[in-house]
């Protein structure tokens, strides 16, 4: 294994709040579940802009679009059917661009 190759192995993990190994943003390969699990009380708006921003670029279509609102929602959520982070919701929402917003237009029109 070259030098390089370790360093990049080693960006992909990090010590999280425990002390226990844990992967990084870039280390999940996915900018929607990294923000899942970022998604927690103590999370700095700054660390909240970079992961949203991230995960709206790698929306390709509608439904990754539509994805992210309802991360949001599930947020927000109470009586066990999600986080019960309200502060969080507010700013995740407001980040959130109009074409995540417009893709889940057709829900509330759905019978």
């Amino acid at each position: 294994m070259s030098a390089s190759a370790f360093v990049a192995a080693m960006d992909k993990r990090q010590l999280g709040e425990n002390g226990a190994a844990e992967l990084t943003a870039k280390g999940v390969g996915n900018a929607l579940v990294a923000l899942f699990f970022e998604l927690v009380r103590s999370l700095s708006d700054a660390s909240l802009a970079t992961l949203t921003k991230e995960a709206l670029k790698e929306a390709s279509d509608a439904s990754a679009y539509a994805d992210l609102v309802v991360l949001a929602f599930q947020t927000r959520a109470t009586r066990g059917k999600g986080k019960g982070e309200k502060a969080l919701f507010y700013k995740l929402l407001a980040l959130l661009d109009e074409k995540a917003i417009l893709a889940t237009l057709h829900l509330a029109f759905a019978p």
